[in-house]
């Protein structure tokens, strides 16, 4: 029986017991409890937990693909039927009930893996998400880099105005994102000085403010251009849905290169008063080094 992916792994039960504050029961136990509900008239006579994980890598043809954005679309459509790549079962499972499991998934004996239950230890993340802040480590509370704010205020960091004087180079997360690149997109976008800005994006988070700031700039006015990467793997649909939003704000929207994929972030604007234009170079796997041009200032991450 398969079990709908938007169902929570772990139900919580009321506890009335002082010691245990949460309890929960796992979803697989609860199913198997109440079989005979789900199958009535019917013996069940043993149950068994698996995991099938299957080949969702997209294959797109960008060479011959007239329009890239309608060959990615058709192929999502396509990635929840890919074929299993690798069978999870529990350790106890019955032979007889593995044969026919490898034998419907059309799966290969080195593609069968016998673990300890429970499986998906990624669900345990509920359990880590609990609130219980005397069990967990102190958060970490990123700075303002001092070339942007020398002394920690509540107003917000004069970017712009610092990147026109230096170059300045950040850590993250050491340094804060919200207090220099995401206050940097969001002043070049009031700034009036400001007339252009360019964006590469790879990934954007659901409430992304970058993704807001680049709205507010092309309704105010300013040339705005975004290359959103749509082949950013298991992204491609929330990439897709971000790239159809900035273009319904007027945003001038390119769904990456062909033949590319683009992996760094690369903020780009161009500013009246330094006569030029000014980048930040961001990279989460490699070193990005933009070309200079004149009177830029860059912001390096």
């Amino acid at each position: 029986m398969k079990v709908p992916p938007l169902l929570p792994r772990f139900i919580r039960l009321k506890s009335s017991d002082s010691m245990f504050t949460s309890r929960f029961v796992m979803l697989e136990k609860l199913i198997a409890a109440h079989l005979d509900q789900l199958f009535p008239g019917m013996e069940v006579q043993e149950t068994f937990t698996f995991r099938v994980t299957r080949n969702e890598d997209l294959e797109v043809e960008e060479d011959d693909a007239e329009n890239l954005l309608t060959a990615l679309e058709r192929e999502l459509t396509r990635r929840r039927f890919g074929p299993p790549v690798r069978l999870e079962v529990v350790e106890d499972i019955g032979e007889h009930v593995l044969d026919l499991l490898a034998r419907e998934l059309r799966v290969n004996p080195s593609e069968v893996y016998r673990l300890p239950a429970p499986l998906d230890l990624t669900s345990l993340n509920t359990l880590a998400d609990l609130d219980r802040t005397e069990l967990r480590f102190p958060n970490f509370v990123p700075k303002t880099h001092p070339e942007l704010a020398p002394v920690e205020r509540a107003a917000p960091p004069d970017v712009l105005g610092a990147m026109r004087n230096r170059d300045i180079l950040l850590h993250h997360p050491y340094d804060s994102f919200s207090t220099s690149v995401q206050a940097f997109i969001e002043q070049a976008a009031a700034d009036p000085q400001v007339l252009a800005i360019k964006q590469t994006l790879y990934r954007t988070s659901g409430d992304s403010p970058i993704i807001d700031a680049l709205i507010e700039a092309a309704a105010v006015g300013k040339q705005v251009l975004a290359v959103v990467e749509i082949k950013a793997r298991f992204d491609e649909e929330n990439n897709i849905s971000w790239a159809r939003k900035l273009e319904r704000a007027g945003v001038h929207v390119v769904y990456g290169m062909v033949g590319l994929k683009t992996h760094s972030s690369w903020p780009w604007w161009c500013d009246k008063s330094l006569a030029g234009c000014g980048a930040i170079a961001t990279s989460a796997r490699v070193t990005t080094t933009p070309r200079r041009l004149a009177s830029t200032k860059t912001l390096a991450c």
